[in-house]
């Protein structure tokens, strides 16, 4: 059963990255770069051997470098790319299905989204965002697995097939050195509120046991879509 984990690869120079993606290749679906796209498009490529590849650029632009950034990182390797919704662009057709609209950072309280959107409630700027993403027919969308408690957006997206990309993913009693996420779930939750895909970085990068972290979420996805009936078991069982 294929993995539905993201791990969101941090500064590190790109032979530790490439470290990394041979250790847990196998164990996740694939691997985010995000500052790391400034130490060179190359990685992209030198990843694909391990897994596939979510280019975090958000893109935020006028529309023709929106297009041009996009096809880029795509010619560059990247399964997809991510753009920001703010930016109200419309992927052509040949894209729909290889970017990723960001709606509002899972590092946004309702006080930071109100002085950023106007909106005093940053569930109401991810909604605002979710519906304007299907007007524009995207395929995938990235928020906080914590916004899909929202009878209403989880609606939305369900509806429209879109597949919900979730950071902040931490495991239940966990701690996470320098946390700056605001919006949380477990990974047992997120799934369960229709999350496809789940990123996670430091919990791993910060575990002594980083294997032992990626088969636990593994479990506990499988444990929120299939109950007690789970294909993998937790590490060290």
């Amino acid at each position: 059963m294929e993995s539905r984990i993201i791990v969101a690869l941090k500064v590190m120079s790109p032979g530790e990255a490439l470290k990394w993606a041979k250790l847990l290749s196998g164990k996740v679906w694939g691997f985010k770069l995000n500052t790391m796209l400034f130490q060179g498009m190359e990685l992209i490529n030198d990843l694909k051997e391990f897994g596939h590849v979510m280019a975090d650029a958000k893109v935020f632009e006028i529309p023709d470098d929106m297009d041009n950034s996009v096809r880029f990182l795509l010619n560059a390797g990247a399964d997809f790319v991510t753009v920001h919704m703010a930016a109200d662009w419309q992927p052509p057709a040949d894209l729909a299905d290889k970017v990723a609209g960001v709606t509002v950072l899972t590092s946004f309280d309702d006080a930071k989204c109100a002085r950023v959107f106007g909106h005093n409630k940053s569930i109401f700027q991810v909604e605002d965002f979710v519906s304007r993403a299907i007007d524009l027919r995207y395929k995938k969308i990235v928020c906080s697995a914590a916004d899909l408690r929202n009878e209403s957006i989880n609606t939305m997206i369900k509806n429209a097939k879109i597949a919900a990309i979730c950071p902040s993913i931490r495991m239940e009693g966990s701690v996470v050195k320098g946390d700056d996420q605001v919006r949380k779930a477990t990974p047992c939750e997120a799934v369960k509120l229709g999350t496809r895909f789940l990123v996670v970085g430091r919990p791993i990068f910060q575990a002594s046991d980083p294997i032992a972290v990626v088969d636990t979420i593994n479990y506990e996805v499988d444990k929120g879509l299939y109950g007690c009936n789970c294909s993998r078991e937790p590490h060290g069982n």
